[in-house]
Order: structure tokens, then sequence, then C-alpha cells
């Protein structure tokens, strides 16, 4: 695990877990054929973006830096390439965004938060705002064995602070939803 660790901080990965990929929910999608054989464990990362205050614009925050497909992408591929070096008879498949794995669940059972109403991650360094990505392997580590951090008190403040309504009472309105107009 130290290997491991290492490995990550030298990317500047800070907030990572390892869940176990038996039981996980995969989602039908053409990335699922990439999945090692044997799968044992989900290496879970997140990076946080910067976001300051942007008024007046109707456009996720997220989308206001540098795609991070590419910039996570890369770190994470130099990540695994370290990975293999090290644990040559192994595999590491690298996913961004495009990934069988329920990205949000993933995370909370590796232990790096809670999900809150808004059905995101969060994380207690974060908050919300964090990219997931995950390495893949059919290596067995150690998984997070512990509660995730309960961050989620049920107050609302995502129905309230959501620019769009897009969150309400009601539900999920994804059609309202900044981050999902951007995506389309």
């Amino acid at each position: 695990m130290e290997a491991l660790e290492a490995i990550l901080a030298a990317e500047g990965f800070d907030q990572w877990g390892v869940c176990g990929f038996a039981g996980l929910p995969l989602l039908p999608v053409r990335s699922r054929n990439r999945l090692p054989e044997g799968a044992q464990s989900v290496i879970v990362i997140l990076i946080g973006y910067y976001i300051g205050e942007y008024p007046n614009r109707n456009l996720s925050r997220y989308a206001l830096v540098d795609d991070y497909h590419k910039v996570f992408g890369e770190k994470l591929g130099r990540a695994v390439e370290n990975l293999w070096n090290l644990f040559k008879t192994h595999r590491f498949i690298q996913f961004v965004d495009a990934s069988p794995i329920p990205e949000v669940l993933a995370a909370h059972r590796a232990g790096l938060g809670d999900i809150g109403q808004n059905g995101q991650l969060l994380n207690p360094v974060y908050g919300s705002r964090c990219f997931i990505g995950e390495i893949v392997t059919d290596l067995p580590l150690p998984v997070f064995e512990g509660a995730a951090p309960r961050l989620c008190r049920g107050c609302g403040a995502c129905r309230a602070a959501c620019p769009t309504g897009a969150l309400s009472e009601a539900g999920f309105q994804r059609e309202r939803c900044r981050s999902w107009i951007t995506q389309k």
C-alpha cells in the first residue's frame, strides 16, 4: 500500500481510496469491454477544481477550467505506467468520465465522502467540486473498511443553491441542470 501511495502522491493525488470491484453495479457503456479480466479492486481518485466566483455566467463552473479528461487522464496514465512497472503481472486500466464504474458510489465505498441529496459526492476537502477517476485492476488491494464521512445533513442547502431549480423537493430535473446542459 505504501508503494501505491507513493505513486499516487507523485502525481499530486491526495484524495484517493480503494473499493472492491465485486458488487459494483456496472453501467451499460461500451467501455465495459476495457475492464481487466478478474478485476479485484478499484482505486478511486479525486481531483478538485478551482471554481472562484463567476457571477452572471450560465455555464457550469467545471467547464471554465482546462479539460479534465486530458489533465486527469495524463496523470492517471503516468500512475498506471508506474503501477505496471511495479506489479508487472497485473493489469491496470484507467477511466476518466466514460467509465462503466458508478463513480460516486465507488468513491463513497472507498471512503472518500458522502452522497448528497444532489447525487454528487461530498468530499471533506473538495466538497462537491471534484472530478472522479478510477484505476481498475486485477491486483487485490486492501479496501476501505468503515463508514465514509457523513457530510450530507439533509438540510436542503444544495436545493436552495441550485441556480436553475433543477434540484428540488420533487427530485432532479436534468434538462434544467447547467452541468447536464453544458455536457450536451
